[in-house]
């Protein structure tokens, strides 16, 4: 039984659970072994999320003759206890949680990493950027914005976002910048549209976001934007599996992934929706990186 408050909507072979922190954060939903408990944190709006996922679920629901129920975690650190835990089977998961994972859990298993389409170039890496309106600081660098911080409100979004607060954190913290007392105000968002919805509201001056949220900025409101910094080779979301997850499942869903790699047509029409391209196995080393940005930044709680 789920003991935190959720909304449940059953939608085909795709169960769509929208979960918030309430005063227990574990839960047991799994009715029996034939269905998966898929997992993904929200990287724009919840039925958006829901709906780009569901024709992915159900291909894999038929491939596998398992169900594939979609847990949409609204919180980072209830989806970080419950993976550790073993509560979700597969979890598709960004970089700073999942190092912060592992580390409380060697267990985890790696699945795959997603790979994104990077100017034409498919790569296991994504950009940051921090984003101002193009109408108000056109032609500004963050390096503008530092010299006097104290005018701007600055966005971030959710910490355990890669691209929304670690890596912009850790990059201010090195050059010995505490955003918190630099700027005028500092504002943490739930999710990336959010943030750029008060950018465009005038709530904020400049956010912090990842490409797929700026493109999906630019889609909803035009060319409203400036980008004042970039943040590259951030490594990509992974699909991982609890340590109850048997090895062999976990082979079948990597098999799967990469068998549909080279089915183009197929593959382009399941992830039409969503910021992914497809999967690669990427040596773990990649995510050395993100220890040292959680050096800087510390514990996102």
């Amino acid at each position: 039984m789920l003991s935190c408050a959720f909304t449940l909507a059953a939608i085909s072979l795709v169960t769509f659970v929208g979960l918030r922190t309430g005063p227990q954060s574990k839960f047991h939903i799994k009715p029996n072994e034939d269905v998966v408990l898929f997992a993904v944190t929200p990287w724009g709006e919840a039925r958006q999320v829901k709906d780009a996922y569901q024709p992915l679920l159900q291909y894999l629901s038929e491939k596998t003759g398992k169900k594939f129920q979609l847990l949409l975690m609204e919180d980072y650190d209830v989806a970080l206890d419950n993976i550790v835990e073993g509560n979700i089977d597969i979890f598709v998961i960004s970089p700073v949680p999942y190092v912060k994972a592992k580390k409380r859990e060697a267990g985890i298993q790696y699945i795959s990493t997603i790979v994104r389409d990077q100017g034409g170039r498919m790569a296991a890496t994504f950009k940051g950027y921090l984003i101002a309106l193009k109408s108000k600081y056109a032609g500004m660098t963050f390096d503008d914005f530092l010299k006097h911080p104290e005018r701007y409100r600055f966005a971030f979004v959710t910490k355990a976002s890669a691209s929304g607060y670690a890596y912009p954190m850790a990059m201010m913290k090195k050059r010995g910048i505490d955003p918190y007392k630099a700027f005028k105000s500092v504002t943490v968002f739930e999710n990336h549209p959010s943030m750029i919805d008060a950018l465009i509201a005038g709530k904020v001056d400049i956010g912090a976001t990842w490409e797929y949220g700026l493109d999906k900025g630019r889609e909803k409101y035009g060319d409203a934007f400036a980008v004042a910094h970039t943040i590259y080779d951030i490594p990509g979301l992974s699909w991982v599996a609890s340590k109850k997850v048997e090895k062999a499942f976990v082979d079948k869903i990597r098999q799967i992934l990469f068998e549909l790699n080279e089915l183009k047509e197929l593959k382009e029409r399941l992830l039409k929706d969503t910021p992914d391209r497809g999967w690669v196995v990427i040596d773990q080393s990649h995510y050395d990186q993100v220890n040292e940005v959680l050096r800087y930044v510390g514990d996102f709680k």
